[in-house]
């Protein structure tokens, strides 16, 4: 018997054993081999067709019309132009014999209706889509179709949020402006110190409400039509600037229509900067608040009144656009010869390397980096060194022209600026 107990027990400790082995064997580690789930990428726009149409007419009569379509979050415009707006409430010919006749179908490829010109304004309006890469915050409006750009980015602002939710329904815009609160304010203070501002409402896509003002550089608070000195006579900022805005609301929100009231001269300018900027935020559907350059769009000219000691007299040649200054010519005129550039004048160029280690094309050159890294700050930029005297005639020419003609949109004629006392560069 106890034999056979021995013999029980050995078999239960056997198997014990076994089974805490088999409990500590790890697990074999899953093969390096096998392939990784790819990750999940979510599509921002659901595939398919989306079109908007305008029921509203531009102010050339015209109804815009787009539609895009979206395949895996690429977008391309498949149709986009104008049509004719017919006036339903218009009245009927006269004549009945008139409206039975019916016009011949055109034989040219263009559709009815659009001419040469909106056609190619279409064609352009594409084209800056593109050159943005889509990116409607930056599309450059199209000379001559600018309210036609400002509607196409909000055709394209609405055909989108229907691809976010996958809404294939034609979406029609009936109203001129996107409804909501605006501002737009001078991004600097004028030379007065005072920063001008518009505020306005939009409700039923229309203009309910201007408020046009302007606060001090030093204290926001202060307002210029509360300025006891400035208000103390008869037309004073206290009656011309709530004229202004009064005058544009009772034209529609058409500022072109204005006129300045006594003394308001210069801020019926101003006002017309902000709100042509506004305009193009309500049309466009964009910001709500603004900030507007002081800088008209135009290609200006500013010239020394005279000639220096070695007979050449320095020009300057700025483009601006939407608020930034390009420089597109810096050089000198020959006082033996008008047609003779400086830039051109290699043995002057040859003596000025020797001295300096520059040509002046070199130091013309480094002088426009300069004035690019600045961002439209003359007083912040940096002398070329070798190039003095040139450095702080560009920047007094520039000065001036910004101070200047560039504020009052004057692009027709060149301004001529007195030099000041310099000793020779060369």
């Amino acid at each position: 018997m106890k034999k056979l107990l021995s013999t029980l027990l050995a078999c239960l400790v056997v198997a014990g054993s076994l089974s805490a082995c088999k409990r500590t064997t790890p697990e074999p580690e899953p093969s390096s081999s096998a392939p990784e789930e790819p990750p999940v990428v979510s599509s921002i726009y659901q595939d398919g067709a989306y079109s908007v149409k305008y029921s509203v007419p531009a102010g050339d009569s015209t109804l815009d019309y787009l539609t895009i379509s979206v395949l895996d979050d690429e977008i391309t415009v498949q149709d986009y132009g104008f049509e004719p707006y017919e006036n339903p409430d218009a009245s009927e010919p006269a004549d009945e014999s008139e409206a039975a006749v019916q016009p011949e179908p055109s034989s040219s490829s263009e559709p009815e209706g659009e001419d040469t010109e909106t056609v190619d304004y279409a064609a352009e309006i594409k084209s800056a889509y593109r050159a943005a890469d889509g990116d409607l915050d930056t599309i450059e409006p199209v000379e001559g179709a600018e309210e036609h750009s400002y509607r196409f980015v909000r055709m394209m602002r609405t055909a989108l949020e229907s691809a976010k939710e996958g809404n294939t329904s034609t979406v029609t815009i009936g109203t001129r402006f996107l409804d909501g609160n605006y501002e737009g304010r001078m991004e600097s203070a004028n030379r007065d110190g005072w920063q001008e501002f518009v505020t306005l409402t939009v409700e039923g896509g229309e203009i309910t409400e201007i408020i046009y003002n302007a606060s001090g550089e030093e204290d926001s608070s202060k307002l210029i039509t509360e300025d006891s000195e400035l208000n103390a006579q008869a037309d004073g900022p206290a009656d011309y600037y709530p004229a202004i805005a009064q005058g544009c609301l009772d034209n529609g929100g058409d500022f072109s229509k204005m006129t300045a009231p006594t003394n308001g001269g210069a801020a019926t300018k101003t006002f017309g900067k902000l709100m042509r900027a506004l305009t193009a935020q309500m049309t466009s559907g964009g910001e709500r608040k603004i900030a507007v350059s002081r800088l008209a769009d135009g290609l200006y000219t500013a010239r020394f009144a005279d000639f220096d000691e070695n007979g050449w007299k320095e020009y300057v040649v700025l483009k601006i656009k939407n608020g930034k200054v390009t420089v597109d010519e810096f050089d000198a005129i020959s006082e033996k010869d008008d047609a003779a550039r400086r830039s051109a004048d290699t043995a002057l160029s040859d003596r000025m390397r020797e001295a300096t280690g520059l040509s002046y094309s070199d130091a013309v050159s480094a002088l426009v980096n300069n004035w690019e890294k600045a961002e439209n700050d003359v007083t912040q930029v940096d002398n070329v060194a070798g190039a003095t005297v040139s450095s702080n005639s560009f920047k007094l020419l520039v000065g001036q022209l910004l101070a200047t003609a560039a504020v009052e949109g004057n692009a027709e004629v060149p301004i001529e600026v007195e030099r000041l006392p310099e000793d020779a560069e060369e």
